[in-house]
């Protein structure tokens, strides 16, 4: 989630800190528009899988600094009811204000595919809270190399901050904009192409992302508020360490 939105920011705000290797002719060397193992797919694709077109820009995937976008739960869901990007489990979209399905188990990821020990799998998940969980939870708590998590909702309503922090951590420098000092602010719709549904611009995303979790736990029938507390909390190991740490708030 997020990734159109960080991309388009940071491409114009983030200078290349090597234009001599890399400059304008190829600024994808820089600033990628997904991690090469594919940002549709779980994270321990890293090294396992390669998106074909990726090759041309990325010499080496494993030099790659990912930077994973991560939403609260309770809003992505929603949005995903409401367009699933392909996503395939059975709900009503025109009654998402009611229930998001929970109970039907994801059938299918569009692009994505996870390991099943050998190979690589079309991903499939018992429900949508689920598939929540174990992508994020893979790059969270799974894997050792390194990595940037960073809250969609900083992005959305602190976009300057977040950009300028991870444009420094990766050796860039903000544009200056001949000496103005503006930084450039994404305000229509980041999301382009198809399969992406209704899309939000910057006031929408104001919008929705200020209500109140209330206002989003409430479309979740007493089914789906079942399946979030397994999913989230877990039967045997307590999983909320990655709510805590995003200061993602459960309701109960």
């Amino acid at each position: 989630t997020g990734t159109n939105l960080l991309n388009r920011l940071l491409k114009e705000n983030c200078e290349n800190p090597d234009k001599t290797k890399y400059g304008r002719k190829n600024p994808l060397k820089f600033n990628l528009h997904q991690v090469p193992w594919g940002k549709h797919n779980p994270a321990e694709a890293r090294g396992a899988y390669m998106v074909e077109y990726m090759r041309e820009y990325v010499e080496n995937p494993m030099a790659v600094l990912p930077i994973v976008s991560i939403r609260h739960p309770y809003t992505w869901m929603s949005s995903m009811c409401r367009h699933g990007y392909g996503t395939q489990w059975t709900h009503n979209t025109q009654l998402c204000h009611k229930t998001l399905g929970l109970r039907s188990p994801v059938r299918e990821v569009p692009y994505g595919a996870k390991s099943n020990g050998t190979h690589f799998i079309p991903n499939n998940y018992t429900s949508l809270a689920h598939m929540y969980m174990e992508w994020y939870s893979s790059y969270f708590y799974e894997q050792q190399y390194k990595r940037l998590m960073i809250r969609f909702e900083d992005l959305v309503f602190r976009p300057k901050e977040v950009v300028t922090r991870v444009c420094e951590c990766v050796g860039g420098t903000i544009r200056s904009w001949k000496g103005k000092g503006k930084f450039v602010y994404k305000t229509k719709v980041s999301n382009k192409g198809p399969g992406h549904g209704q899309r939000s611009d910057l006031l929408t995303a104001f919008t929705k992302y200020g209500q109140p979790l209330d206002s989003f736990y409430a479309q979740y029938d007493a089914k789906d508020r079942e399946i979030t507390k397994k999913a989230f909390h877990g039967d045997e190991v307590d999983k909320t360490g990655i709510f805590q740490t995003f200061q993602y708030k459960l309701l109960r």
